[in-house]
């Protein structure tokens, strides 16, 4: 028989949330900003690659 009257045991929950990012520039602030708190920890990986505006640029500004 389980004792169901016990409480579970308390665990630190995080998430990580990948973001594609390709000529982004206008939206990573709001992507930030706007994120709900995942768990304790909210990891944020942003993946961007050849974008012809600041994306890159923006996203090191937003998180500075």
């Amino acid at each position: 028989m389980i004792d169901v009257t016990k409480k579970a045991p308390s665990y630190q929950k995080t998430a990580s949330v990948i973001i594609p990012a390709r000529n982004e520039a206008g939206t990573i602030e709001d992507s930030i900003t706007q994120m709900p708190k995942l768990g304790k920890h909210t990891e944020l990986i942003f993946i961007e690659s050849n974008s012809s505006d600041k994306t890159w640029e923006e996203i090191k500004r937003a998180l500075t």
